[in-house]
């Protein structure tokens, strides 16, 4: 679906844009009272959609501090993204949760193509976030979900709010799979 979108004239960046900003705003939407969030990133283009998702919410006054748990080699729409940011959306390469400062956080670490298991430091982030009582969203599919099988690798991100983009994945719909995925809303990206 993407690659016929290309061929009809939109870029990848623009439909990551799409992404990151109806995200932002079905956020707000279903978050109304967010203020700070934490944005766990991986190298990826999801990533990349947590990243324009930052740099909308900072226009509507939510504040957003970026980790990037992967590291800071990032896809090339990613870097994009990140140069786009402003100045005052802070961006860590490790850290520990402050779990005062935010009210809500972001998983945007895999996104559709994972699948095996999560590496370990993503596992103990995920297993102290998963307790937290904050609201947490994961950006297409929760990371730790394979979107196709359905299989659950051990402490994956349980979202509150899953949202898909341009289409729903086979484990949007599973029993087995709810308990991580939370609500599931369907982001048009222009595909």
């Amino acid at each position: 679906a993407e690659e016929n979108a290309v061929a009809r004239g939109i870029s990848l960046l623009q439909l990551m844009e799409n992404a990151g900003v109806g995200a932002a705003d079905k956020l707000l939407q279903v978050y109304p009272q967010a203020q700070h969030g934490l944005m766990i990133c991986g190298k990826g283009n999801n990533g990349g959609d947590a990243l324009v998702m930052a740099r909308q919410l900072a226009q509507s006054g939510v504040k957003s501090d970026i980790l990037l748990i992967m590291g800071d080699q990032l896809s090339a729409l990613s870097q994009t993204n990140k140069d786009r940011l402003p100045e005052n959306i802070p961006v860590y390469l490790s850290g520990s949760l402050n779990n005062a400062a935010y009210d809500f956080v972001v998983d945007a670490v895999f996104g559709t193509g994972f699948s095996g298991c999560l590496p370990r430091h993503i596992e103990e982030i995920f297993k102290q976030i998963n307790i937290l009582p904050i609201q947490r969203f994961a950006l297409d599919i929760p990371t730790g979900i394979n979107c196709d099988t359905g299989e659950v690798a051990e402490n994956a991100f349980m979202a509150h709010h899953t949202f898909a983009f341009g289409a729903y994945k086979p484990a949007h719909l599973m029993d087995k799979t709810q308990s991580y995925c939370g609500t599931v809303h369907w982001i048009d990206i222009g595909i």
